[in-house]
């Protein structure tokens, strides 16, 4: 599905992203089982299968400022941060109650409290005018690191699926005899190792796919005999399937199944090392100080800055300063400065601490959506690739000698017309 696919209402942009939603909780991949009987028929057969159709790997973009909304919301990380920016403006609207009532006490000769709370508001003023930069200097810092992050793990994604699609390509583009029996039962070993290489790339962060070599079984992707073996490396199977991988290419070149020159050994090498890369991406993340120096600075910029909206009450507006009688609408200033103070030390708060939410958020690309990835709908669509691309020769020289006896009839028929216009016209 592509962008321009969608209409843009409020409607279409949630369903899709709600489709996507319930995407994440099954697994395409795990539904059909791989029978080698299946694998190793003609492309022509009626009864030949294909993987199944998969969903895409990402919700696509929404525009419209409901759904977008919408997204906030139903995140979880952001959720608990609008949760305690409503909480903290409720407390600051309460705090400017007390401010309005020390202003209020025009009795006294010398009116100190309100003198205090007028020279807070003056020092908090002073003081944030410096303290705000640094605060947003690291969050925006740690956003953007966080985000250069997410995105890695996508094009790591799309990497992993290249590896496995070029060895895919390779081996189906060098098959020397694709009618011969043995040819075609290597070539389905290798698309089980593949399917299961790529496969136990996902398996911490996709908890639908198998999570056991023994969880292969069901799909017919590992036999109970490779399954014995690779219990003996439980840490590294996925560098012993790689391996075998090899293992099997180069015995169908030695068997002249496929052509030698036609498979580089650095395919299996790049393979292992992309697919390492994937898990190594989660150890290469922030230091943890610098997320603890900037929830704690941050925290401390929210608190101040919502304090300093509870205290810029102007007593001129409850006092008169001149006279020392109480204004006649100081009610009505008392209901304007708590429903100010309410609306934009939630302001203040929301800002800092949903951008925040936003490292929690997209710190695990696989887990929270609807910004997450799908690793489902990648495994699915190498598993097509895998089984269009290693099959791609099958049946093909039976084509190709239709292809020749067709342009050959159209040849003879094309003479004969020529020859027949040429008698006519003499």
């Amino acid at each position: 599905m592509h962008v321009s696919d969608i209409t843009h209402s409020a409607r279409a942009e949630r369903a899709v992203v709600t489709n996507f939603r319930a995407s994440l909780s099954k697994s395409v991949f795990t539904s059909h089982i791989r029978y080698e009987s299946n694998f190793t028929r003609g492309n022509a057969d009626p009864e030949l299968k294909v993987p199944p159709v998969y969903t895409t790997e990402r919700a696509i973009y929404a525009l419209r400022p409901s759904t977008l909304l919408a997204i906030l919301v139903q995140s979880v990380p952001v959720y608990a941060a609008i949760l305690n920016a409503v909480g903290l403006s409720f407390l600051m609207a309460s705090f400017s109650c007390f401010v309005w009532y020390v202003h209020l006490e025009y009795d006294a000769p010398s009116r100190t409290a309100s003198k205090l709370v007028m020279q807070l508001e003056a020092a908090l003023s002073h003081v944030l005018g410096g303290f705000r930069f640094f605060p947003a200097f690291l969050l925006l810092g740690l956003l953007g690191y966080i985000v250069s992050r997410w995105r890695d793990f996508l094009v790591n994604s799309h990497t992993v699926q290249a590896r496995l699609h070029d060895i895919g390509v390779a081996v189906g583009g060098s098959v020397i005899d694709s009618t011969c029996p043995k040819t075609r039962s290597n070539i389905f070993k290798l698309y089980r190792y593949l399917n299961v290489v790529h496969s136990k790339t996902y398996a911490s962060v996709n908890p639908h796919v198998p999570q056991s070599d023994a969880g292969f079984l069901p799909q017919r992707l590992l036999t109970p005999e490779e399954v014995r073996l690779l219990a003996n490396v439980p840490n590294k199977s996925r560098d012993m399937l790689i391996t075998w991988i090899q293992v099997v290419v180069e015995r169908m070149i030695r068997a002249n199944q496929v052509r030698e020159l036609a498979i580089d050994n650095s395919l299996f090498c790049g393979l292992r090392g992309i697919t390492a890369r994937h898990m190594d991406l989660f150890v290469r993340n922030m230091p943890n100080v610098w997320y603890a120096v900037c929830h704690v600075i941050v925290s401390y910029l929210v608190l101040l800055q919502a304090l300093h909206v509870a205290l810029q009450l102007d007593p001129k507006f409850v006092v008169n300063a001149d006279t020392g009688e109480l204004a006649d609408d100081r009610r009505d200033v008392l209901c304007m400065n708590v429903f100010c103070v309410l609306i934009f030390s939630f302001m203040a708060a929301s800002i800092y601490w949903i951008a925040e939410s936003m490292v929690e958020v997209l710190i695990q690309p696989f887990k929270n959506a609807p910004d997450a990835y799908n690793s489902d709908a990648l495994l699915c669509s190498t598993d097509r690739m895998l089984f269009t691309s290693l099959r791609a020769t099958f049946d093909l020289a039976d084509a190709d000698v239709a292809g020749r006896s067709r342009f050959v009839r159209r040849r003879w028929a094309n003479a004969v017309a020529k020859v027949t216009a040429a008698k006519g016209s003499d």
